[in-house]
């Protein structure tokens, strides 16, 4: 498909639409991935669904280094991406997007964040078995100088926030009972959920028992 081209009769077009932007990005050619997003746009293939405006609106992220250098530029749009109502529900292109945003920030030496969305993202390809993307974030992982995990055999600590988070959750206690106690929004809290289940090996907060976590501590 030519950049800046729809193809026609695809009503699934959405589907390889990302996979074109992330490519043309990795390949250095920002001038063809800002056009696959720009003729995206003007087709409002947004409004076709809440997948298709979440894939839009990650594409749209990856492609800011080819119109602007605006830092809040940048950060605007991938906090619009994750933004997009049901983002969650696609877990494999939300950790693909938290890769690219990852590695956007290391390059730019915020490398506290880069480690935060890179190991969103490592955790999520391990519970999908996607081994080629989590070596990616492992690979970015080391770039940052940051330490990066074994996996299932090798949990990473829960930090001091996780650690009351999750004490919290074994209470039996709501994301938004947990953000007002802590003074932390309900999606805070639930972002940091996000990383603590895997941490502890678990999927569910019924299974975030006490022995989970304080066998995460080492205790």
């Amino acid at each position: 498909m030519a950049p800046g081209e729809l193809p026609l009769g695809l009503p699934w077009f959405h589907l390889p639409f990302f996979d074109f932007v992330v490519a043309a990005v990795r390949c250095g050619r920002q001038a063809e991935a800002a056009a696959h997003v720009a003729t995206a746009r003007a087709a409002r293939i947004g409004e076709i669904s809440e997948h298709h405006a979440f894939l839009l609106a990650a594409a749209h992220a990856l492609t800011v280094g080819s119109e602007s250098d605006d830092v809040e530029e940048a950060d605007a749009r991938y906090a619009a991406a994750y933004a997009v109502p049901g983002a969650g529900r696609w877990v494999f292109e939300l950790a693909r997007l938290r890769l690219a945003h990852g590695a956007w920030l290391r390059r730019r030496g915020r490398r506290d964040e880069a480690e935060d969305a890179l190991r969103t993202a490592y955790h999520a390809f391990l519970e999908l078995r996607a081994d080629p993307w989590a070596e990616r974030c492992r690979e970015e992982l080391r770039a940052a100088g940051r330490p990066v995990d074994g996996g299932a055999a090798g949990r990473e600590p829960l930090t001091a926030q996780e650690l009351r988070i999750a004490r919290l959750v074994a209470t039996g206690l709501t994301n938004k009972e947990i953000g007002a106690a802590l003074r932390l929004s309900p999606r805070t809290v639930a972002g940091h959920l996000y990383k603590i289940f895997p941490k502890l090996g678990i999927t569910t907060r019924a299974a975030a028992t006490p022995p989970a976590w304080r066998r995460s501590r080492g205790s």
